[in-house]
């Protein structure tokens, strides 16, 4: 969507004597319903930025922080929308609330990348998803690495467990 709206932003500013920049002149002030002009009306509604043609006064630099802006906020809104109703992915939606597991392309090491994209996935290889898998009801997935004898969700093994980050890494 941001190189859509890029793209929308560069048309908009194009000078008047550019046959695209006259074609689309010719569409908005007939106010011809076009599909993709559609698609950029139902863009901006869908995040909150107001009227398409309005972008035009910001440069370049200050429209894609706001796309961007606009779109992260979104993908997080979609995100947690799908989390409240899944079983799977309950634990770790309290989780990514707070900014230490943050985006994983800001993580340098490719394992521990890794890992934490598992874990934001509900994908590692925890007793609370492998006990899933074998249809173990959720007080019986106690975490096998340590004594606290909790259940080995996500919380359990970033904030709790005794077992290395390490020894994850290499299962």
């Amino acid at each position: 969507r941001l190189k859509v709206l890029m793209y929308w932003r560069k048309l908009l500013i194009m000078p008047d004597t550019i046959v695209i920049k006259k074609i689309i002149n010719h569409i908005l002030a007939r106010d011809i319903k076009v599909g993709w002009i559609l698609k950029i009306n139902d863009i901006f509604e869908k995040l909150k930025l107001g009227n398409p043609l309005d972008c035009k006064s910001l440069s370049g630099n200050e429209f894609k922080s706001v796309i961007c802006s606009c779109l992260t906020r979104e993908l997080k809104k979609e995100w947690n929308d799908s989390m409240n109703g899944s079983s799977k992915l309950r634990d770790l939606a309290s989780l990514m609330d707070s900014e230490e597991l943050s985006y994983s392309t800001e993580i340098r090491n490719r394992e521990v990348r890794s890992l934490i994209t598992k874990l934001r996935g509900g994908t590692a290889r925890l007793r609370i998803e492998e006990g899933r898998w074998l249809q173990m009801e959720r007080e019986d997935r106690i975490c096998q690495n340590c004594n606290l004898i909790e259940v080995e969700d996500c919380a359990h093994f970033i904030f709790r467990c005794g077992k290395p980050m390490l020894v994850c890494l290499k299962s």
